[in-house]
């Protein structure tokens, strides 16, 4: 992406002005001279204005995000800051959040004058688990014309969004002893189907339930 974007027709609007004073000044009067030097000192000086203003912008970025899980809220702020002369218009555009979707964060749009610095919190809800990416991906400088902007690109960070994990609590004795009472067994039974060992095969019991894999493998059954 260019560093530089001009406005083609805010800039031969400018000049269409500037020639039109100009000749005004040679065919009228003198006075539109004065307009026309100011006009020339305007253009100069919105120039410097972007160039100084891209030189001293400064942006800090910080995310209250450790070990986050899908389903909270992360915050996300940002501080623009700078030394400009006059009042700058910054234009800045963000990152894509979440790597498998297009979400942005809204643009964001400051005017920076003498030391003043903008501050904004952004809320960044986590519905999908996996690598979120947060910071600026870059800034417009505007001029006071309208006709001239300076590109600076910005930083990021990443964290990872991890699936939520909901603790569960093994039921308590008093549970379990309350629910074989609503069942109507008159005591605790054998669950036949969780496995609690082997025993060696005794003569007359059903050979079905021999251990064919285990016998194979020991040579007792």
């Amino acid at each position: 992406m260019k560093r530089v974007s001009v406005n083609l027709p805010a800039l031969c609007v400018y000049l269409f002005v500037l020639i039109l004073i100009y000749l005004a000044g040679t065919y009228v009067a003198n006075f539109y001279y004065f307009i026309y030097v100011f006009m020339v000192v305007l253009g100069l000086y919105s120039i410097l204005q972007v160039v100084l203003s891209a030189a001293t912008l400064e942006s800090i970025q910080t995310v209250d995000a450790e070990h986050p899980s899908k389903g909270d809220t992360v915050h996300f702020r940002v501080w623009l800051t700078g030394k400009p002369v006059f009042t700058t218009e910054v234009d800045v555009r963000f990152l894509p959040v979440h790597s498998r979707l297009s979400h942005r964060l809204p643009d964001l749009h400051v005017s920076l004058a003498g030391k003043r610095f903008a501050e904004r919190t952004f809320e960044i809800p986590l519905r999908h688990r996996g690598s979120y990416s947060v910071g600026i991906e870059s800034m417009w400088i505007s001029d006071a014309l309208g006709w001239f902007s300076l590109r600076r690109t910005g930083s990021a960070q990443s964290f990872y969004g991890h699936p939520r994990v909901f603790p569960l609590d093994p039921p308590t004795a008093e549970t379990r002893v309350h629910a074989l009472s609503d069942s109507g067994a008159a005591g605790p039974e054998q669950d036949l189907t969780m496995f609690e060992g082997l025993s060696g095969y005794r003569e007359g019991e059903p050979i079905r339930y021999v251990a064919w894999k285990k016998y194979l493998a020991t040579g007792t059954p």
